[in-house]
């Protein structure tokens, strides 16, 4: 069984070394256990499921699940070889503020990690298409203040493996550039693993531009970066 770590600060459920595997139920489970602790009483509820109707004759709707302004992530790995990773047993679903928000990508970009989604669709109503849109995964490491950072572009919620080039340009609080990167080098799946050293403030609301190009043009999406205290 997978084991899943909650990094509340950046909303994100980590699926732990070595795990390459996810059931949509371990997730439910798990998250269920974390939203009963003391640590969780703080924090808006962000899952919702739906699902497991019994249809009689030992069948049975299958479980949708849906997370809202978090997302699933496997942890980094250390490459150079990409891993797949695969979420399986269900649906899973990301939204935007409420449940019935913006459509949003639920698993965040990790280094070195291909991830599918096994969905299990019943018949169901057609949902209005989703945006294009560049995604943004952060992490810091304090010790030598690098900012690693996983850069993708998705159209209509499809990670396109082909993009020309991505540029980041992180603004502090008030507005101010605080660095801005290029990257011309996406690996095979189109992911841009991409490194700046620069240190950063505990208890910050940054925000990062992201704009990615490919053939059919370039999207630009702002994304917020808030760091934890130490």
């Amino acid at each position: 069984m997978a084991t899943l770590t909650f990094d509340i600060p950046n909303q994100v459920i980590e699926v732990d070394l070595p795990d390459l595997n996810l059931t949509i139920q371990e997730l439910w489970d798990q998250t269920q256990t974390f939203l009963g602790t003391h640590q969780a009483m703080s924090i808006p509820h962000f899952m919702f499921g739906a699902g497991k109707d019994d249809l009689g004759g030992g069948n049975f709707v299958g479980i949708t699940v849906t997370l809202v302004d978090w997302c699933v992530k496997f942890a980094d790995r250390a490459g150079p070889t990409t891993i797949v990773t695969t979420i399986s047993g269900g649906n899973l679903v990301g939204r935007v503020g409420t449940i019935a928000g913006a459509v949003q990508h639920p698993v965040c970009s990790s280094l070195f990690t291909f991830n599918t989604i096994n969905q299990s669709t019943s018949p169901a109503l057609i949902a209005a298409p989703i945006p294009d849109e560049s995604h943004l995964t952060v992490a810091y490491v304090e010790s030598t203040s690098i900012v690693r950072m996983g850069v993708w572009l998705e159209r209509e919620g499809v990670v396109v493996t082909s993009p020309i080039d991505a540029t980041v340009v992180w603004y502090n609080p008030g507005g101010s550039v605080l660095f801005t990167v290029n990257d011309v080098g996406p690996d095979a799946q189109g992911h841009f693993q991409i490194d700046v050293t620069q240190a950063l403030a505990d208890d910050t609301a940054y925000y990062a531009i992201v704009t990615v190009t490919d053939a059919s043009g370039l999207v630009t999406t702002r994304r917020g970066v808030a760091t934890a205290g130490t």
